[in-house]
């Protein structure tokens, strides 16, 4: 299923899906839509968290993932399988790797895929429509400059402060696009 980042949280509050495929690069976007998984996760007993960052060519990684697959946990009953793909292209192994990890995906074992842009013939993919089908695909496109200050604005009320619209005009152009120096401003 296709998710958006404005309904994110009430989908996560709904029900959790075996699999979440994360994909864009804004590093603010992709990294908050990450931590509201993560943290409704925790709360739903994934207490154990594997970590598998994915290199051009890494095999040895994707042997790795297979068997995280497979493995059963010692100490927690639930686990999350982290897989970072910055590039996007798993390639041969990996995508037969994600295949079987999508399948495995269930009641203890939750899957997220955190990716940079996905190109169109890579969208096509079949690891990503396999992870469509098993859980939802969060595709996170940077703001334009246009909505810069609607999004100040719902950071602002989020945090329970107001700013008139000069300053979020002002704060829209001093931070150039740019989220993270945004936020933190």
């Amino acid at each position: 299923m296709k998710l958006n980042p404005e309904n994110l949280s009430a989908r996560l509050a709904e029900r959790l899906l075996p699999v979440y495929l994360l994909s864009g690069d804004d590093p603010l976007l992709v990294g908050e839509a990450a931590d509201a998984i993560r943290a409704r996760s925790r709360e739903l007993g994934f207490a154990e968290r594997e970590v598998f960052f994915i290199e051009r060519g890494s095999s040895p990684v994707w042997e790795q993932v297979r068997g995280a697959a497979q493995a059963l946990s010692l100490f927690a009953a639930r686990r999350l399988v982290e897989i970072r793909l910055p590039g996007g292209k798993p390639g041969i192994a990996g995508a037969a790797a994600l295949l079987k990890l999508f399948e495995a995906a269930g009641e203890d074992l939750l899957v997220l895929v955190i990716t940079g842009k996905l190109e169109r013939e890579s969208q096509g993919a079949q690891w990503v429509q396999a992870a469509q089908q098993r859980g939802g695909w969060l595709q996170l496109w940077p703001l334009e400059r246009a909505q810069l200050p609607q999004w100040l604005r719902t950071r602002f009320a989020a945090a329970g402060l107001t700013a008139s619209d000069d300053a979020l005009a002002l704060l829209a152009e001093r931070s150039e696009g740019n989220l993270l120096a945004a936020r933190q401003e």
